[in-house]
């Protein structure tokens, strides 16, 4: 059966990690001309966990262990240390073909080895079968079911992430927390089932409005937040005030009935004095119940 029709699977992010220009340029061509990858190339272990650091993630990486400076192993076993990429799959490809090489990579953490010269038709079913799986891990463990948003555990393993990397860098990092006013009254009015189609909705546009490197999450019933990294308060009080008169003006229809919502909202920037998510959850709740206090539709930046 041909791969393109037993796996749904475009437009993915690989990484290339090896020194050798001619392997690169042939996996690089391969992938993006048959599936549209896009393809990110490290040429030392260095520049992978630079890239990793400072960009959005692959869906995949590709690692040779024989490189200059860091080894693959160096490289695997750093990105197996960081919570934010347990679920990265990475294949080791590697001129080594003894047992003790696999079973050293495979130790720290490797999901799958294939050893130099290799044909790119066993890449191919390793690489998609892996990324198959794992989106299929993703969903399970880290998204909202109803709304395809992740939920409060990867949430919190992203902030504890950007936390680290901001108080290092000292660069601004923004939270909001927000929700959508009166929405008991609209599963009270319409049925859960509008409830639920007005959630789905929602999440949809709130991605309209944030960039790929912003997260947007769904942590409670009609509780939602998002992360925006290198971003202060009021910068990311403006893009959500674009999303707040967007969703004032617009109408969800559901069998027949237009309902029409609002939302308020909670921003909170971290200034290095709190060290954990919750504390800066908190501190953005404390915003967003002002901001329902005192008429809702609104969004407050919390006090210092």
């Amino acid at each position: 059966m041909d791969s393109d029709k037993f796996f749904d699977i475009k437009d993915k992010k690989i990484m290339i990690v090896d020194d050798d220009p001619l392997i690169v340029k042939l996996i690089e061509k391969f992938f993006k001309k048959k599936f549209n990858f896009d393809c990110t190339i490290c040429n030392s272990g260095e520049a992978c966990l630079e890239e990793l650091e400072k960009n959005e993630l692959p869906d995949l990486i590709l690692l040779d262990i024989n490189m200059p400076g860091l080894s693959g192993y160096d490289v695997c076993s750093k990105i197996r240390d960081d919570k934010r990429m347990h679920l990265v799959p990475i294949i080791f490809i590697s001129a080594y073909d003894k047992i003790e090489n696999k079973i050293i990579g495979f130790k720290l953490g490797v999901d799958d080895y294939l050893v130099k010269p290799f044909n790119m038709k066993e890449l191919e079913v390793r690489a998609i079968s892996l990324l198959t799986r794992i989106d299929q891990l993703i969903k399970l463990s880290y998204k909202d079911e109803l709304t395809g948003l992740y939920n409060r555990r990867y949430f919190s393993d992203f902030m504890e992430f950007q936390i680290s990397t901001h108080k290092r860098q000292n660069k601004p990092l923004s939270l909001i927390i927000f929700d959508i006013d009166f929405f008991k009254k609209v599963n009270d009015t319409y049925g859960h089932l509008a409830g639920d189609f007005i959630l789905q909705g929602f999440a949809k546009e709130i991605q309209k409005f944030i960039r790929k490197t912003d997260l947007v999450a769904r942590i409670g019933g009609e509780e939602f937040v998002v992360a925006f990294p290198d971003t202060n308060a009021e910068s990311a009080k403006s893009k959500i005030e674009q999303l707040r008169k967007h969703i004032e003006e617009m109408t969800f229809d559901f069998e027949n009935e237009i309902i029409k919502i609002t939302f308020s909202a909670g921003v909170v920037e971290f200034r290095g004095i709190v060290n954990d998510t919750q504390s800066l959850l908190d501190k953005a709740d404390v915003a967003l119940y002002e901001a329902k206090k005192t008429g809702r539709n609104k969004i407050i930046i919390a006090s210092n």
